[in-house]
């Protein structure tokens, strides 16, 4: 916009935003015009909150000032009014969202379904471990370690177990890869397509548990190595999953830099605040692999079918539909 000298101009500006997946807090616009040139807003130039898609505007009029060469002189040089509309997030926490959800990450019902994978996951560990092959179903760091030991023991046996672990693992990280390619997940929510992936675990688990059942939770040879490799197709998948959430979720199936990280930020003085949920998702593996041992020793026929449960509540509380909020005084005006 070009205004002349004892000119005016009223200047609107409009911002929408179309690129955060989460609300803007505490947005505010200003409008940048030549040295001596004044402007006063006629409208709000802060917002409390702009979701995501939301348009705000505010106008600024530029009035006649007084310039070089006279008072309103209206034969001097044209000045070009640039409208800057800055959005500056002061808190992305401070607004809140249903179920306890921030405007910067996931909320309880989320993290709530992260803390039940986990668990989840340290029931088909301590299966995987003591019941089936001796390896682990989601621990591949452990599994590369165990094949070397088998092959350094010529243990054909061991090799085949750690074996069908790894295969399984990344059959099922690259089957979820597939179907969430492309898709990604928001800050607080997960996307249908990992809901929809971990739906297949917990179908996959359920599978298995009828045949733990049918064994007596004590399956044969060849049965041993058809479930250790589906438990770890499971875990492939599960862990897939949470990398697809992005944000909205944490690693479930292995939690060594979860531990790292949450003791560099706690006490370290890294950027960053430690997560207060890692001592639950530690807490929950622990959890998780004691009640399998406990099942298996009291019911050993029901033990395998604990992952199941807990992967099937899980995604049924992460999928729970959301509240819509009511607008209120505090919201800018839409466009």
């Amino acid at each position: 916009m070009f205004v002349k000298p004892g000119g005016t101009a009223t200047v609107t500006a409009t911002c929408t935003d179309a690129v955060s997946p989460v609300a803007l807090s505490q947005a505010s616009a200003n409008l940048t015009v030549p040295s001596g040139w004044t402007a006063q807003a006629t409208s709000p130039t802060t917002f409390t909150t702009v979701k995501p898609s939301q348009s705000v505007k505010t106008r600024r009029p530029s009035p006649p000032i007084e310039i070089a060469g006279g008072p309103n002189r209206r034969d001097g040089p044209t000045h070009k009014v640039t409208t800057l509309l800055v959005l500056v997030v002061v808190s992305r926490g401070a607004a809140m969202e249903p179920d306890g959800e921030t405007a910067g990450g996931p909320g309880l019902v989320m993290r709530i379904a992260v803390v039940m994978l986990v668990a989840a996951s340290g029931a088909v560990e301590a299966l995987s471990f003591t019941a089936l092959d001796h390896v682990f179903a989601g621990v591949m760091t452990s599994n590369l370690a165990l094949l070397g030991m088998a092959i350094g023991r010529a243990r054909g046996t061991d090799v085949t177990a750690a074996l069908l672990a790894l295969a399984g693992f990344g059959a099922g990280a690259a089957v979820v890869a597939w179907v969430t390619h492309g898709r990604p997940g928001t800050t607080t929510r997960w996307s249908r397509r990992v809901a929809f992936c971990l739906a297949g675990e917990a179908v996959l688990l359920a599978v298995g548990a009828a045949f733990w059942a049918a064994s007596g939770g004590a399956p044969g040879s060849t049965a041993r190595d058809v479930m250790q490799c589906g438990a770890a197709l499971a875990m492939g998948g599960q862990a897939a999953a949470m990398v697809a959430a992005g944000r909205a979720a944490a690693p479930t199936t292995y939690l060594t830099g979860t531990l790292a990280t949450y003791i560099v930020r706690g006490l370290g003085g890294a950027s960053g605040r430690p997560d207060r949920w890692v001592p639950l998702r530690l807490v929950a593996l622990i959890a998780g692999a004691a009640a399998a041992m406990a099942l298996r020793w009291a019911a050993p026929a029901w033990a395998g079918a604990l992952p199941f449960a807990l992967v099937t509540a899980a995604t049924l509380t992460a999928s729970r539909p959301r509240a819509v909020r009511q607008p209120t005084t505090d919201d800018p005006p839409v466009a």
